[in-house]
């Protein structure tokens, strides 16, 4: 096998950036291979698309996998906060849109961002501050995590907090 006469020949010649390199493929690609079959990669993967990673160092560690088309991602805008406190989903209701991945870019870097940005006459007049509150899903066969988010337009500037059950 040729992987395994590189690995090898690497070994042997202490080339250890191919080496290390090498291994982190080699963990990649386990990672993807046990997504369909393990529920807590899963999570964690999800966990990764919402920035509720226990850790930086987990998030970063995370980004050289491959992310595109390995889950649903759909969002929700509502002017109003959830009832309640209550952060569920009404499954009656249609979503506003998907995204292929990295559902909080929809307020980040996604089209709707120069949505908040453009100036808007009536509610300047009506209001100095602009609120819209989104519900964010992942799902990947029965692992799935919904996120709110409270967003602000405050003088111009975005302003994001994560709700959580409670508040």
């Amino acid at each position: 096998m040729r992987w395994r006469t590189f690995l090898r020949g690497s070994i042997r010649s202490r080339d250890w950036l191919a080496v290390s390199l090498s291994g982190v493929l080699l963990l990649i690609g386990g990672w993807l291979l046990a997504l369909p079959f393990c529920p807590p990669v899963q999570r964690a993967t999800i966990d990764r698309f919402h920035l509720v990673t226990p850790s930086f160092g987990w998030w970063a560690a995370q980004q050289a996998i491959p992310s595109m088309y390995n889950l649903e991602n759909r969002y929700w805008i509502a002017p109003v906060p959830p009832a309640d406190g209550k952060l569920q989903l009404t499954p009656a209701v249609d979503p506003t849109g998907y995204l292929n991945h990295y559902p909080v870019r929809v307020v980040t870097f996604a089209d709707s961002r120069a949505r908040w940005l453009v100036k808007d006459e009536a509610a300047e007049s009506a209001a100095k501050e602009k609120t819209r509150f989104y519900c964010l899903q992942s799902t990947y066969q029965d692992s799935a995590r919904c996120s709110w988010l409270e967003v602000r337009l405050v003088d111009g500037q975005l302003v994001l907090r994560r709700l959580e059950a409670g508040q």
